[in-house]
């Protein structure tokens, strides 16, 4: 349902948006094209998001060093380490907000074409749910 209510906002806001299924998917896609942007739920089928944030930053530079943004409901002070230390770059929390979604893409794709080093808590055209 997330995954869905965050396409359909990116989407009609006018950024290209590409659909994992599960972890293992969006690794291949991370594998095969370079987005501006990925979206990992924490929870998803499989392979949660903390393990495929994982895979996805021991991929090639080209592929693995892009900003990675958790989307969860746990923002305990001890999981966004746990996030961190994981590989994620950034997190926002659900439920998910509409306004909020898009001012965070907003941020980060002002980041992106200032060619700015990623910071937490900062968001693309094209992005990877």
């Amino acid at each position: 349902m997330n995954r869905e209510l965050v396409k359909l906002l990116l989407n009609h806001a006018g950024h290209d948006v590409t659909v994992a299924r599960d972890g293992a998917e969006a690794i291949k896609l991370a594998r095969t094209r370079r987005y501006d942007l990925i979206f990992l739920d924490i929870r998803m089928p499989g392979m949660d998001g903390i393990e495929a944030v994982r895979r996805i930053r021991k991929l090639s530079a080209e592929h693995g060093d892009i900003p990675i943004v958790a989307l969860t409901a746990d923002v305990s002070p001890t999981r966004l380490v746990r996030y961190k230390q994981a590989g994620f770059t950034d997190h926002i929390p659900k439920p998910i907000d509409a306004d909020e979604l898009l001012h965070f893409v907003d941020r980060w794709a002002a980041r992106l074409d200032d060619d700015l080093p990623a910071a937490p808590c900062e968001s693309a055209n094209s992005a990877a749910v």
